[in-house]
């Protein structure tokens, strides 16, 4: 249970960092930030 509290948690960060940055940097930053 703990496990999936933290992915879940972990995921909500992930989104909330990628929303934040869409929103600061231009799109193809983003892109390659979440894919370096």
């Amino acid at each position: 249970m703990f496990r999936t509290r933290l992915e879940a948690a972990a995921r909500a960060v992930d989104d909330h960092l990628r929303i934040s940055l869409s929103g600061l940097a231009p799109l193809p930053v983003v892109e390659a930030m979440r894919h370096a």
